[in-house]
């Protein structure tokens, strides 16, 4: 008997016979397996539409991989302009929240490297950084990842996962201040200086005598008076702090629509005074990022991570 082979990329293969075969007095059934999952085949569909668009960039992120084992400044700037390129596109051009792009894409595989590589040249905020970006946002590489993702959503806050024992060595060598801007200046072509406001607080100290009973009126009751604890207190002194915050100078590419007002999160080197702006906000009191890492944030697009 001859049989014709039929099969689909997002479906199973189904095989059925030319004719019946001869005095079997009957046809013969097409087996069938199972059918195919739809959220799975509609999801291959947009992870396929995404790579299309994206090809370039792939194809160059394949070809740099083998050389991000070693240590080399050029290969560095070579993944971060990469990375920058793909991470900027994605969120503009494509349905993916900016922390999908940051997360569930190859972007988080460079990420990974650099927090090494960084490291190894002697770049330590800069490793900071690349860390503080990967425990920041869970991984959302993997297809279940990415699928519960754009079923759920993601929070676009940080998620607050805690920092690996690595960093601990680190963060005893920098600083951070995440304070209100009080203005950007341009320090040289590819740098700018990012001052804060002071800020303003106090204290205020009492001195009580102890606390003793007392009978005061009230209606609700049925003998018109209840009984209340009373204590006597005065200012006895106080305290009132004037903060200061040093100004640092980070990447210009960094400060690209920071305004005063904003908030910015910054780590920074505290010998050089120099560092990255991590995150901004609109205010103190508004927890919402405008930025994560200079990149707009931005939610997805229904059905997407």
């Amino acid at each position: 008997m001859k049989l014709l082979v039929s099969c689909c990329a997002l479906s199973a293969c189904i095989v059925a016979p030319l004719s019946a075969p001869r005095g079997s007095g009957s046809a013969v059934v097409a087996e069938q397996t199972a059918p195919v999952d739809p959220e799975r085949a509609d999801w291959a569909q947009k992870q396929a539409a995404f790579d299309a668009a994206f090809a370039n960039e792939l194809a160059a992120y394949r070809a740099l991989a083998p050389r991000l084992a070693s240590a080399d400044a050029r290969t560095v700037a070579e993944a971060d302009e990469l990375r920058t390129r793909f991470v900027q596109r994605c969120i503009v051009e494509s349905h993916w929240s900016t922390v999908a792009c940051w997360n569930a894409t190859f972007a988080r595989d460079i990420t990974e490297a650099l927090a090494k590589l960084r490291l190894q040249l002697g770049d330590k905020v800069g490793a900071y950084l690349e860390a503080y970006t990967l425990y920041s946002y869970p991984d959302l590489r993997s297809e279940e990842a990415k699928r519960t993702a754009a079923q759920r959503g993601v929070d676009d806050a940080p998620a607050n996962i805690a920092a690996p024992e690595e960093l601990k060595p680190l963060e005893e060598q920098m600083d951070f201040v995440g304070e209100t801007v009080r203005g950007v200046a341009r320090a040289q072509q590819a740098t700018a200086v990012i001052r804060f406001e002071a800020r303003d607080s106090s204290r205020t100290d009492y001195a009580c005598d102890d606390p003793h009973l007392v009978v005061v009126a009230d209606r609700t009751t049925a003998s018109g008076n209840r009984l209340a604890v009373k204590q006597n207190c005065k200012v006895s002194g106080g305290q009132k702090w004037h903060e200061t915050f040093p100004s640092i100078t980070v990447p210009r590419a960094e400060v690209e629509g920071l305004k005063p007002g904003q908030r910015a999160n910054v780590v920074f080197a505290k010998r050089t005074k120099t560092g990255h702006v991590m995150n901004t906000w609109p205010d103190t009191y508004t927890k919402k990022y405008i930025t994560f890492r200079a990149t707009t944030m931005k939610p997805a697009d229904a059905g997407y991570p």
